[in-house]
């Protein structure tokens, strides 16, 4: 299938009552039964020739970004697709199904994981996590935008503010976990701008603590598309993505979250 061109876009003379935009969070993409979010690759695929077919365009953060700065067009149908966590099967599946129809995509990267993996010898495609040198061949990908998923807060805390813990002081600690994840990423060639909440979880000084790291947007787990708008940069630290599961086909799916 050829490339997709972004044709006919929405920029800021047309585009003033906002563009509505779907974001798909994918984590592992595996031919596994265990895990309500697991896809089988041949669902990832049905899933971007529904999009095809519905005429939806891929954009990537850095679009966005300058779409709602005043200076990018964007699709009249766009659709993000985001892969969380860094799973080695990004590398190895999604990354040929993306080029295969000329698709977009985000993957956000846990500094932890992808550093246990720099020392292991045996691979899994369904349960290992990428390296740096894999990280490293993805971002000469224009399409492939690799993002900062934190070093070590992929617990089930997340980024939430502990007990007794001062504004000050947290920010401080999430900003350092942020930046120590950027630095990896920065040293295997990668770019990152836009911070991915560990679990969705976050307090009401996060947002601080990633425009204090640079970071230019924050993705959330809430499941509602989002609404752009030219000037609107607060909105991009609180994107909001659709969780999918493996369990559905990609019609049914698509057409309960209205993405027709």
């Amino acid at each position: 299938m050829a490339l997709l061109a972004l044709g006919a876009g929405t920029g800021a003379a047309d585009g003033d009552a906002g563009v509505s935009l779907p974001v798909i969070m994918y984590h592992s993409v595996c031919n596994v039964s265990e895990g309500r979010y697991i896809v089988p690759p041949a669902l990832l695929e049905n899933d971007l020739k529904y999009l095809v077919k519905t005429g939806y365009l891929p954009v990537t953060f850095s679009q966005v970004r300058d779409y709602v700065a005043g200076r990018g067009v964007l699709p009249r149908k766009p659709v993000m697709l985001t892969f969380d966590d860094g799973h080695y099967n990004f590398y190895d599946t999604v990354a040929p199904l993306l080029q295969k129809y000329g698709f977009s995509a985000t993957v956000s990267v846990v500094k932890a994981y992808a550093v246990k993996e720099d020392r292991e010898e045996k691979r899994s495609v369904c349960y290992s996590y990428m390296n740096a040198a894999e990280i490293g061949e993805l971002v000469k990908n224009p399409r492939i935008e690799v993002q900062n998923h934190s070093d070590k807060l992929h617990t089930g805390a997340g980024a939430v503010k502990r007990r007794g813990e001062s504004s000050a002081r947290y920010i401080q600690r999430i900003k350092a976990d942020i930046l120590s994840c950027d630095a990896y990423l920065r040293e295997a060639g990668a770019t990152p701008s836009v911070f991915v909440l560990p679990f969705g979880k976050f307090s009401k000084d996060t947002a601080l603590a990633v425009k204090a790291a640079g970071y230019q947007g924050m993705m959330t787990c809430e499941e509602k598309s989002n609404t752009l708008k030219i000037g609107d940069t607060q909105g991009l630290f609180r994107l909001k993505r659709y969780n999918r599961p493996g369990g559905k086909g990609a019609a049914r799916y698509f057409q309960e979250i209205k993405v027709t």
